[in-house]
């Protein structure tokens, strides 16, 4: 599970999350995934009858990662018992990066100190990769 802001508050009628003095919004959503790949949308101690998505693999992990823009959903890393890396934003897988064997780890981090947020994935065969995360917007 991870915490962050998953879906659109107004689509699914929550309650809106709370605001800093910056005017953004404090992550009140928890992604919940299962065994069966399922990933389901908690807030205010209620979890979505909706499914966000579904991996259709076990999840192990799932890491939130916030997008660049304001406004904009955070994306859910899922790793599992599968040798790749899914990211999913507003419900839609956006890609996917294959790796040599299961993710056993995953943190982020500006590993190369260029004010981006990298996502680092530690895997079983211990190999460890550094990974950006780029959008193309249309």
């Amino acid at each position: 599970m991870c915490a962050g802001n998953f879906v659109d508050m107004d689509e699914v009628h929550w309650r809106g999350g709370q605001k800093d003095m910056a005017g953004r919004t404090i992550p009140s959503q928890v992604a919940l995934g299962g065994e069966d790949g399922s990933i389901y949308i908690m807030s205010n101690f209620q979890v979505s009858v909706v499914e966000y998505s579904n991996v259709k693999l076990p999840l192990t992990q799932l890491l939130c990662v916030p997008d660049s823009m304001p406004g904009q959903e955070d994306y859910i890393l899922c790793a599992g018992h599968f040798n790749a890396l899914f990211v999913y934003q507003a419900g839609k897988r956006v890609c996917q990066h294959k790796t040599p064997d299961w993710i056993v780890s995953m943190a982020t981090a500006d590993v190369d100190r260029d004010g981006n947020v990298e996502v680092v994935v530690g895997c079983l065969d211990n190999t460890v990769q550094a990974l950006k995360l780029t959008t193309t917007r249309t």
